[in-house]
């Protein structure tokens, strides 16, 4: 009696598996998308960080920088701080480490640079710089935390059909034994 369900078993899992290929494949294109973007936002905004921190050293100079930061009623020292917060974390942002940590630190100074550009108006290329390209680069950042998993770059991979499927949000389930043309399991989505 077996055997006369046999082809509709097989067809059973030659659907399966088609559409777990298809599905996969989506997956994988879209985790590539995913992680291309955040490649090019963690390169973008790490090396923004390291110009505008070569900028307060080079052409603002140092004491200029902490002199800046005094006539907005901050301590001088803070410019000092922020100076290696964004040469040090845009530098850890290009190479990658730590990325999520590295922008969830950068943040508080892309909001004091909001604060400390708030009075200028609202295009950045208004006299002493409006507040739009600061907030765009604290969105920016923003973005970069949650594209990014913690630690840095994203490991969704793995060995195990049971842990693959965990990832993508599926369950494996086995399915009976044909002729062993076909696979015996298929990741079935929980979508």
């Amino acid at each position: 009696m077996d055997h006369l369900f046999q082809p509709a078993m097989t067809h059973l899992t030659i659907s399966c598996e088609l559409e777990n290929s298809m599905t996969a494949y989506t997956r994988t294109t879209d985790q590539a998308r995913i992680e291309t973007g955040a490649l090019l936002l963690r390169l973008g905004l790490g090396s923004m960080f390291i110009a505008h921190a070569l900028l307060k050293v080079f052409v603002f100079t140092l004491p200029g920088t902490a002199q800046f930061f005094e006539s907005l009623g901050l301590p001088a020292a803070l410019g000092y701080v922020t100076i290696a917060a964004e040469f040090g974390g845009g530098v850890l942002l290009v190479l990658g480490v730590y990325t999520r940590y590295v922008a969830l630190a950068l943040v508080p100074i892309l909001l004091g640079a909001t604060w400390a550009h708030l009075g200028n108006g609202w295009f950045f290329s208004a006299p002493n710089g409006g507040w739009e390209y600061p907030v765009f680069l604290t969105l920016a950042a923003i973005t970069q935390i949650i594209a990014t998993s913690w630690g840095g770059l994203r490991s969704s991979r793995s060995s195990s059909a049971p842990a693959r499927a965990a990832a993508a949000g599926s369950r494996l389930i086995k399915m009976p034994k044909t002729d062993g043309l076909i696979r015996r399991s298929a990741i079935i989505s929980s979508e």
